[in-house]
C-alpha cells in the first residue's frame, strides 16, 4: 500500500497521521470524499513531502476531472482559483467570471474595511454599499457617496450630479492664481 494510517498512542502530538509513502515530489497524502461506488467527489491533498513546506489543496469535480479550487501555501497564503502563483495573503483568480468577490450582509449595509498598523478597530477606512449607493469612508465616517442615479456627493448625500458640502478648492496651473476657491456660507 502506498498510504499508511498511523494512530498516535503516546497521548501527545498528532492524533491521526496520513502518510503517502510514494517518493515522487508533490505526492502528499490525499483524502477523497465520494458517494456510492463512484470515485467522483471532492478531495483534500497535501502537496509536497516535507512537513513545514507542504501546501494544503482542496479539490472538487470528481477524480477524473478534479479541479483544484483552494490552496493554502506553506507560508499561510490562500489562493482561490489560483494554484500556480499565490502572490498575496489572499489571491483570488476568478478566471472568466467577472464577479471575483461578492460581499453580502444580512442588513442594509455591507462594507470592506482596511487598516494598517496605525489604525485600530473596524471601519476607519472602508468601501461598501448602503442599499444601491457606493460608499467611501475614512475616520469611521462616510466621506463620499455615489447614488444609484450616478450623483456624486462629497461630504453629503447628493441630489445633483456633483454636490460638495464644505469648501471646494480647485488648483490651476496658472502660477499667479494657484487656487480658485468658492465658499458659500
Amino acid at each position: 500500500s502506498l498510504c499508511t494510517i498511523e494512530r498516535n498512542t503516546s497521548g501527545i502530538g498528532t492524533v491521526l497521521h496520513l502518510k503517502n509513502t510514494a517518493t515522487t515530489v508533490d505526492d502528499g497524502a490525499k483524502i477523497l470524499f465520494t458517494a456510492g461506488a463512484s470515485n467522483d467527489g471532492a478531495g483534500i491533498a497535501s502537496g509536497g513531502q516535507a512537513l513545514h513546506s507542504a501546501d494544503l489543496r482542496f479539490y472538487t469535480g470528481g477524480s477524473s476531472a478534479s479541479e483544484e479550487r483552494v490552496r493554502i501555501t506553506s507560508n499561510g497564503k490562500v489562493g482561490i482559483g489560483e494554484s500556480s502563483s499565490v502572490d498575496a495573503p489572499l489571491h483570488v483568480n476568478a478566471g472568466a467570471e467577472n464577479n471575483a468577490i461578492f460581499v453580502e450582509s444580512t442588513d442594509a449595509n455591507s462594507f470592506i474595511t482596511f487598516g494598517d498598523n496605525n489604525t485600530s478597530g473596524v471601519g476607519h477606512v472602508f468601501v461598501g454599499a448602503i442599499g444601491y449607493e457606493l460608499i467611501l469612508g475614512s475616520g469611521n465616517s462616510i466621506r463620499t457617496t455615489i447614488d444609484s442615479s450616478g450623483n456624486f456627493g462629497i461630504g453629503t448625500d447628493p441630489s445633483v450630479k456633483l454636490q460638495v458640502k464644505g469648501i471646494l478648492g480647485l488648483e490651476t496651473t496658472d502660477s499667479t492664481n494657484k487656487w480658485l476657491v468658492y465658499a458659500y456660507t
